[in-house]
This record gives C-alpha cells, structure tokens and sequence, in this order.
C-alpha cells in the first residue's frame, strides 16, 4: 500500500516495500509408521558376576574374555596363606577346648564319686558338672570354627558354577581383591539378546513383545528378528537414556557377544509431520515456524517438536496438512510481513 507523506506544501509518496521471496514446502500427510533405528550390542541374556568369598591376592587368572568353560572348571586362584593361618588357628584352639573338656569332665566325675562318699557337698559336684558342660559347649563352637575355616580353605579357588563363555574379567593377577568383589563375568550358555538406550520418548512407546529387526553394523546381510523382552525402569544417571533388551532366539552365529548391531522398529506417528530442521524458529522462547497464509502473509505459529533428526523436525501439533511453511531465511522474516513463493518465482 502506498504511503503520503507531506513535505512542506508538497505531498510525497513513498513506495511500499517489495514482497520477499520465501523458500516454503506443502505439509503433507505422513505414512501411519515411521521406521526407528538405532545402534546397540549383542549381550548374554544372563551373564553372572563371579567372585571369591573371602578377601585375598590374586595369584592367578586361567581366563580370558572368549573362553569357553564348563560346570567346576577352576578360573581363578587366590592366594591361601591367610586362609591355611586360620585353619591352623582354628586347630589349635579345638585342642585346646578338648583338652579343657576333659580335665572338666574328669573333675566332675571326681566330684561325684567323693559325693557318693559323702566326703564333699552337692553344691560342689553341680558346680563341676556345670563346669563340665560349659567346657563341652566351648568344644563344640571351636570345632564348629575349625570347619568354617576348612570351608574356607576351598573358598581360595574361584570355579564356573555353569557351563558358559567368559564376557569380561575385572581383576588380573597380583591384585587385591575384596569378599565379594567381581572378578570374571561368565555368559551362561549361549543365549544371547540385542541391548539398545532409548531416550524417554522412545521408551514410553517400547512395549515388550514388540517386534525388533536386528541387522549386524559391519555386515548388513546378517539379520535376524527379536522380540523385546525388558525395558529399563530408571534411567541412566549420566546419559538419562534407558537400557532395552531384545531376545534373539535366532540370532546368527556371526552375532557374537560385544558385536555392534542396529535394531529398526515401526511406530505409529499419526498426527505427526516432518519439516526441514531450518523452518524452526522461537516465539516467546519457545519453537515456532512461519506459515504463508492464503493473503501471502506469514504468520508464526508455536509448534511442538517431538524430536530432531538429522537435518528434519518431527512435530505433533501447530501445523497441519496443506500448511505451506517456510524453510531458509526464518531469523530475517516477521509476522504479517507480504511475501512471494520463491518456487513459484523459478
């Protein structure tokens, strides 16, 4: 629209600015299934911490991530000095106790034969027959010692419980390991699943029995099919991502455990529309697009980004089918502001 600006007595007219020429793109419907990769290893379906049930040094370790081993095979060996001091420790106080058990109970029958004569008062046998017994009961907890440490003495070797294939070992020889510290990781048989991090979105959606397409990275013809067994409850402190696993009970032999793979799944997207990355601007502190209305005027519209990929947006609310918005330059445009299709110009 021309505006008149009066100069003096005269009246000048000052030329309307020009319509910009916009890059856009037409919303159109998006297909009712997206396709969702994402990369993650092979794992055991239960693999099994194992470590010694007694503090000590590591004298040696017979594994190595890899190996096959079977029920009772030995893995590791600490050292037994400490615990060969205890049994001896725990030897030697049980014959002491037996040597004390005997002296007490020979009291106490010497007690009831002087009774039996009237030479000495009841009160004096009791007391030694209590003697007597508290020395029995004192022989026994030794002894009871002496076999927790005898135990123990087998607790030096650290042996598979399970047929399995050693995944990790955290400990090597020389090291001082804690009672209960893991040492090596055993997968027990050959069950293996796909384990993938999910964002919050994603796993809100992953619900177990959902079908997962597994492709091996470094050789794409390697594929097989999984269903998802468990996803994750709490999220990872440090990533927030949550840990999903998927059962692969066909999985290939070239899928070995720590193989790097990627999982595809279909989700539902309806109500949903992909844009250009670049459309996307900020209202108020919040994203927002431009939209060329039927008057070639732009109008801003608050949106809602359900993610980013690569170069797109996925959206699920602001805009609509038909929409045209526009995609370059958006930082330089403002509301109501005339503009011109840029394909239409070409």
């Amino acid at each position: 629209m021309a505006v008149t600006v009066l100069t003096g007595c005269k009246e000048e007219a000052v030329a309307p600015e020009p319509a910009r020429a916009v890059r856009t793109v037409e919303v159109t419907a998006e297909a009712t299934e997206e396709a969702v990769t994402r990369t993650g290893e092979i794992v055991p379906m239960r693999a099994l911490d194992l470590a010694f049930k007694v503090p000590g040094r590591i004298l040696q370790r017979d594994v190595t991530p890899g190996d096959r081993v079977r029920s009772g095979d030995l893995l590791a060996t600490i050292d037994p000095r400490d615990i060969e001091n205890s049994v001896a420790m725990a030897e030697a106080e049980v014959a002491a106790a037996e040597a004390a058990e005997a002296a007490a109970r020979a009291q106490a029958e010497r007690q009831r034969q002087l009774f039996e004569k009237g030479i000495v008062a009841e009160a004096a046998l009791q007391a030694a027959e209590a003697e007597a017994e508290a020395a029995k009961g004192r022989l026994n907890s030794e002894r009871a010692k002496l076999a927790s440490a005898r135990d123990q003495r087998s607790y030096a070797d650290l042996r598979a419980p399970v047929d399995g294939i050693i995944t990790a070992v955290m400990a090597d020889p020389g090291e001082v390991v804690a009672s209960g510290q893991p040492v090596v990781q055993v997968a027990a048989g050959s069950a293996r699943e796909a384990a993938f991090n999910l964002s919050a979105e994603l796993a809100s959606q992953a619900k177990p029995g959902l079908a997962v397409e597994v492709m091996l990275l470094s050789d794409p013809t390697v594929t097989t099919t999984g269903t998802l067994r468990e996803v994750s409850p709490v999220a990872d402190p440090v990533t927030r991502t949550y840990r999903v696993f998927v059962t692969l009970p066909d999985a290939p032999d070239a899928m070995s455990f720590g193989s790097v793979v990627e999982g595809k799944v279909l989700v539902p997207v309806a109500g949903r529309f992909t844009i250009p990355a670049a459309a996307i601007t900020v209202q108020d502190g919040a994203p927002a697009v431009y939209v060329v209305d039927a008057g070639m005027k732009l109008e801003r519209r608050p949106v809602t980004i359900l993610r980013y990929e690569t170069a797109t947006a996925i959206l699920s609310g602001g805009i609509g089918v038909g929409d045209r918005v526009v995609t370059a330059g958006v930082s330089k445009l403002r509301p109501g502001q005339d503009v011109t299709l840029w394909e239409a110009a070409q």
